[in-house]
């Protein structure tokens, strides 16, 4: 009866954990959906990337990219193959990411309930379905959160390995998938270098040679094939001086010092530790998460030390090629990484439940969950409801569109145009009346080249309109202190991060 007994609970019990995971994850598609939905604008980096995927071929997009941009050949086919099948629209060029972002959710609670108790891997999903940056990046056109997914499948594959017998087949289609895997994420190969060494060193230890044969093949063919991107795609961007440059002096503070020489250098290490909670894992209360991280690290060392060291030596590896300046350890370059901060925390807030009394963990471990996931929370539901967006460009268009009378011009500044190809269809701006601003190369803004491009043309123009979008007013303020002074703003309209001007031209007097 007993016996009867316990089964029936632990059906019940199952049956509630995957109601609970099925929540979960539904709770979490609810904002990365919201927010790819939207159809915002691209902000400056992604319109960056875009425009490379609108203006070259598959073959083109293995040279180094336009506009000092950098990302894995098949996140670009990808992204180009969308664009061909959907047309050249935000949906388009965003799908890949939102896919991947996605697949984050599904993937984590694979690698979560293998390694974790039940309690610790609901948590650690609970967290992955409110981070806001694996929430961002889902409905971004960059590649990061198609890094998390990869990573994450990775550990599952590595994990998947561990309850069979190694066999050539296996290493031979693991490896296949990871030789792909790292045309599809440049960050992805710390996490398969950490997982194989952590792997073939215990197949060492153990003496077992056929699962090192069978190691050395799975991942020979993984770094056989990063090889081959390193000549073919990843080498010609790095002899672009100015990528190059501009990468060294965009990530300057991501570079970790080693040896560090100056109190500055030691500060690097204190800050990188509680930056890294805040991005990209998402919390507020950044000391208080290293608190419960690190008492997961403790547990899961304790029960599963192989699983810890495959999780924690891809930070090693990247804060090593930190260290070479060869990768940034900064903000969502790291996003890659945070699997390893929500599985952690999610083993902490068990292990503080486990304390004896247990009532007094289960009040802990529930006030460390609230703590730490209120401001997540909150986030989270704003997202559902009312995402947020870099700029609006696609407001102050569509105001200029409703305002529009017949001989008015639109001037786009290069940055700007290349977003509102992404969202031309949605306007009736007559083609002819669109005008670009030219540049001699790259985005950065040249107002002398401007002024001495148009100046000669405003007097022949009527009202002209010039949507801008920016992080601050105060970048366009020259910008638009030189408009008023060759013609008088009759429309204005300010939304988030971006504002359009009318412009008369052919007046003497200022800008009102």
């Amino acid at each position: 009866m007993n016996d009867l007994n316990n089964e029936s609970d632990g059906d019940g019990r199952w049956r509630f954990q995957g109601l609970a995971v099925f929540l979960l994850i539904g709770f979490g598609l609810l904002p990365r959906l919201a927010y790819y939905l939207t159809g915002r604008a691209l902000w400056f980096d992604e319109a960056a990337l875009c425009i490379n995927i609108l203006e070259r071929t598959f073959g083109g997009l293995l040279e180094p990219l336009a506009f000092k941009q950098v990302a894995p050949p098949l996140y670009l086919w990808s992204m180009k193959c969308c664009t061909l099948v959907f047309g050249a629209n935000v949906y388009a060029v965003r799908l890949p990411s939102l896919v991947g972002g996605c697949m984050a959710l599904i993937l984590f609670w694979w690698v979560a309930r293998r390694v974790l108790s039940g309690r610790g891997a609901l948590v650690a999903l609970y967290f992955v379905a409110l981070s806001q940056h694996l929430i961002n990046y889902a409905g971004e056109a960059k590649p990061y959160a198609t890094d998390v997914a990869l990573a994450l499948a990775v550990l599952w594959m590595a994990l998947r390995w561990e309850e069979k017998a190694p066999a050539w087949q296996r290493a031979l289609r693991y490896g296949g998938a990871l030789g792909l895997f790292v045309w599809y994420s440049f960050p992805v190969v710390f996490v398969i270098a950490g997982v194989g060494l952590a792997r073939i060193f215990l197949a060492l230890w153990q003496r077992d040679k056929r699962a090192i044969l069978c190691l050395g093949l799975l991942y020979g063919l993984a770094a056989g094939s990063f090889l081959i991107e390193y000549f073919v795609a990843i080498a010609p961007s790095r002899g672009d001086e100015a990528t190059m440059a501009y990468m060294q002096f965009y990530w300057r503070h991501g570079f970790m010092p080693f040896p560090p020489t100056s109190h500055w250098d030691i500060r690097w290490y204190r800050d990188r530790v509680f930056m890294f909670f805040d991005m990209p894992g998402g919390f507020t209360l950044t000391g208080f998460a290293l608190f419960v991280w690190g008492a997961g690290l403790i547990g899961l060392m304790a029960r599963r030390f192989r699983f810890a060291a495959m999780i924690l030596l891809p930070m090693v590896l990247c804060l090593a090629a930190s260290s070479l300046k060869l990768y940034p350890f900064h903000g969502r370059m790291t996003l890659f990484l945070a699997p390893v901060i929500f599985l952690l925390v999610g083993e902490g807030v068990a292990r503080l439940c486990s304390i004896k009394p247990h009532r007094v963990g289960q009040a802990i471990a529930l006030l460390a969950l609230v703590l730490l996931s209120t401001q997540p929370l909150v986030r989270a539901l704003r997202m559902t409801v009312a995402p947020t967006r870099h700029h609006e460009l696609e407001r102050v268009l569509e105001y200029a569109s409703e305002h529009w009378e017949e001989g008015d011009r639109l001037y786009l500044r290069q940055g700007d145009y290349i977003s509102y190809r992404f969202l031309e269809g949605r306007y009736d701006f007559p083609e002819d009346a669109v005008l670009v601003e030219q540049r001699k190369a790259g985005l950065e803004t040249d107002e002398a080249d401007f002024r001495d491009e148009i100046t000669p043309q405003f007097a022949a123009w009527g009202r002209v309109w010039f949507p801008m979008s920016y992080d601050n007013e105060g970048a366009v303020s020259e910008y638009v202190g030189f408009l008023g002074e060759h013609g008088t703003t009759v429309e204005r309209f300010v939304a988030r991060g971006a504002t359009v001007y009318g412009v008369e031209f052919g007046h003497e007097n200022g800008a009102e």
